[in-house]
């Protein structure tokens, strides 16, 4: 008997740790800012010589400013990353250029800073 109640308090303790990661996971997931850093990390992390990098990622005209290193500027919507610079697209030569109005300017920088 007493082996049972140690098993279930185990199992409720397993129960309520795996709840409390799916919550906060689930907060993540809906993130436009995680979003675009799980489209745009592979490229920006191959550019770093240390394995060490930072960038800056916030709204901007219905998707998301993502500035890397070496000021590669891309820009993320449902999903898809685009480049916006020509920093960008030597790193990620497979992505798509961004629409025409998407451009690399003081609003696209002053909007990827905005998400800190």
């Amino acid at each position: 008997m007493k082996k049972l109640i140690i098993v279930l308090c185990v199992i409720c303790v397993l129960v309520m740790l795996a709840g409390a990661v799916w919550i906060v996971l689930g907060r993540h997931m809906s993130d436009p800012v995680f979003d675009a850093a799980v489209v745009v990390l592979p490229y920006i992390g191959s550019t770093a010589q240390s394995g060490q990098f930072a960038f800056h990622a916030g709204p901007y005209r219905g998707g998301t400013a993502v500035l890397g290193p070496k000021d590669m500027a891309f820009w993320v919507k449902d999903g898809s990353g685009y480049v916006v610079n020509e920093a960008a697209r030597q790193a990620a030569p497979d992505l798509e250029q961004a629409p025409a109005d998407i451009q690399y300017d003081d609003a696209f920088v002053e909007a990827a800073h905005a998400g800190e």
